[in-house]
């Protein structure tokens, strides 16, 4: 188990990211940063914008602690923009 906050215990292990895929940027909820990248490289494809001419996107991820607490976290895994995680809490 991890902990996500001063003394509250996350069951879950799941932690806030924000990842980049070429020009998108959404938030997700993964336990490894790798996860986190990989979950966001599903919902570009998934949003239309294709793999592209025999190209892999290079992902970015970074942690973002302050929405580890969002309720989004126990939705299945998806892509969520950083203003919707924001007005969930």
């Amino acid at each position: 188990m991890q902990m996500s906050g001063a003394n509250e215990v996350n069951p879950t292990g799941l932690v806030a990211w924000e990842v980049e895929v070429r020009n998108m940027s959404c938030i997700v909820f993964a336990a490894t940063a790798p996860k986190a990248r990989w979950q966001a490289v599903k919902g570009y494809w998934a949003a239309g914008y294709g793999r592209g001419p025999g190209t892999w996107p290079r992902p970015e991820a970074r942690r973002e602690p302050m929405f580890d607490r969002s309720p989004m976290k126990d939705q299945p895994p998806q892509c969520w923009s950083r203003d919707y995680v924001w007005s969930t809490m």
